[in-house]
């Protein structure tokens, strides 16, 4: 899980909007970082609804966009492929590992 941490919302681009969507097709027609003044109940209320990842730093419920779930999708595909080539390698070759002192 990543966590992105800062001190000044203003450091960042960061779009402000009125109401964060809740679906993921309405959240990829809005800018890669937004961010919604909020108190902690309706963070935790969005948590429950929300279809994409969300973030609650000092007072503002925070997306970062898609290009987080994109990393995230992408290695959940690319792992498992490295896996197997990796075994199908040492299978094919033969490859042992031994302790020697």
């Amino acid at each position: 899980m990543f966590v992105l941490k800062f001190d000044d919302m203003n450091d960042l681009s960061v779009k402000y909007v009125e109401l964060m969507p809740t679906n993921l097709a309405e959240r990829l027609l809005l800018p890669e970082n937004i961010a919604c003044q909020a108190e902690i109940s309706d963070y935790l209320a969005m948590t429950e609804i929300c279809q994409y990842r969300i973030e609650y730093h000092q007072g503002y419920i925070i997306s970062w966009g898609t290009y987080l779930y994109d990393f995230m999708k992408n290695h959940e595909l690319i792992i498992p492929v490295l896996i197997y080539l990796l075994l199908d390698y040492i299978e094919k070759n033969e490859l042992s590992w031994k302790i020697t002192s």
